[in-house]
Parts: C-alpha cells; sequence; structure tokens
C-alpha cells in the first residue's frame, strides 16, 4: 500500500489536472494520506539552515509581504506539500520554512522549487527568454493572470547600505518591479502603455477604448491594470 501511495505522491501536477474530478479526489486523498504516514517529510526537510538577517534590515523587509509565516503550497522536488507555513526571501530568492520543532528555519533548495503559492499568490520558476530577444532574470514570478496571455511581476528586493555621522550605519530594503506578458512563446517586457498596445496590436482600437472607458493607469498601477487588460484582450480573441 505504501508503495503505491508514494508513486501517487510523485505525480506531476499537470497528471493531476488532467484526471476526471472523481479521480482528482481519490489521488488527493492518498497524497493526503501518504503525508501524513511519512510525517515528518525527510524530503522537505533536507535544505540548509537559513541564517535570518532581518533584525539588520533599519528600514523594510526582505521577505514577500509579511515577515511572519504563512501557510501556503510548495512544489518541491516533484511533490506537492500543502499547508506548509513559508516565507519567501525576495533578496535570496529563496523559499524558507519551518523545521518540525518550529523553532528553526530551513532554506529549501531553489534548484527543487518548482513553484510554491503564498498570501493568495501563486508563484513559478522562469528561465530567460530562449528566443534571446529579452533578458529575464532567473527566478520566481509572481502570476498575475493565467489565460491566452499570461501577466507575470517579479519583484526584486536589494540591501542598501549608508552611513551617517549621526545614525552610523543604516540598512534598507530597496524594491524594484518588473512586468511581463508571455503571448505565445514571446515574453515582452511592459513598461508603459504604448507596449501593450504593441503587444496586442491585432486588438488595439479595443485595447484602447477599455483602457480609456476603465480609467486605467498602465505606467503607475500596473498590478491592476495589466491582469483586467489580459482578460479582456482574451475575451476579444476567444469570440
Amino acid at each position: 500500500m505504501l508503495s503505491c501511495l508514494a508513486y501517487t505522491c510523485i505525480l506531476p501536477a499537470q497528471h493531476l489536472a488532467a484526471d476526471t474530478a472523481d479521480n482528482a479526489i481519490t489521488i488527493r486523498n492518498a497524497v493526503n494520506a501518504y503525508h501524513q504516514y511519512v510525517f515528518p517529510e525527510t524530503n522537505l526537510y533536507n535544505g540548509s539552515e537559513y541564517v535570518d538577517y532581518a533584525y539588520t534590515i533599519h528600514e523594510g523587509i526582505p521577505f514577500f509581504e509579511t515577515s511572519r509565516f504563512s501557510l501556503g503550497t510548495v512544489e518541491y522536488d516533484n511533490m506537492v506539500y500543502r499547508q506548509v507555513p513559508l516565507l519567501f526571501d525576495e533578496v535570496k530568492e529563496a523559499v524558507i520554512i519551518q523545521d518540525v520543532s518550529g523553532r528553526n528555519k530551513i532554506q529549501l533548495n531553489t534548484e527543487k522549487v518548482t513553484g510554491f503559492s503564498l498570501l493568495n499568490h501563486q508563484f513559478v520558476k522562469l528561465l530567460p527568454d530562449s528566443s534571446g530577444k529579452l533578458y529575464m532574470r532567473p527566478g520566481f514570478y509572481d502570476v498575475l493572470y493565467r489565460g491566452n496571455i499570461r501577466v507575470y511581476k517579479k519583484q526584486t528586493k536589494t540591501v542598501q547600505e549608508s552611513i551617517t555621522m549621526t545614525e552610523g550605519l543604516k540598512r534598507r530594503i530597496d524594491e524594484q518591479n518588473v512586468f511581463f506578458i508571455k503571448k505565445g512563446s514571446t515574453f515582452y517586457n511592459v513598461r508603459n502603455k504604448r507596449d501593450v498596445l504593441n503587444i496586442t496590436k491585432d486588438r488595439k482600437k479595443e485595447i484602447q477604448q477599455y483602457i480609456k472607458r476603465n480609467r486605467l493607469n498602465v505606467r503607475r498601477e500596473k498590478d491592476k491594470a495589466l491582469p483586467q487588460i489580459a482578460a479582456y484582450y482574451d475575451q476579444l480573441t476567444n469570440k
């Protein structure tokens, strides 16, 4: 029985999606039973010790949104683990979990992390555009919209240091955000409305009217505007 459960547990996520609803439920129950049987799961807890440096930062945090652990899902070494306390260190590009005792932090092997969900955001690992036309920093990207075209956000954090006569050494987090739209097999960097209209030029007039009608500010509010525009473009092209 154990071997059967173990086999079920390592099925890739895309295979699960292809099953019928009944089969998907059966598989999910088997996976949950397997996780409970082998807890604590040594495969998940085999990362390296994470040395916390957040207390040395005077302004900002190195983590995604919060410095507190939040329950999430991580796909690690071809297995999906749910309800796992997670942190995402955006400076080190590292997914952090707690050890079994809950007292220490473990940094997962980034090479084995395919993706994860945290705080209602879905992150996937992307590599540079294979066409060579666009430089994309390899790493985890926040999926803002997933349809016929896709919208990704890359939030990068770095630690900046400065020294003043009055306060001495100060360390702060600097944050940079880059957005991409994937159409077909190509990724396009999006900086402004012109970029969006170039990407959707086959429906340029309708997209332009939609942006104006909904008062979308692509330059300043990409998080809000780009998913809406992408969804509308899909609606137009699916007719």
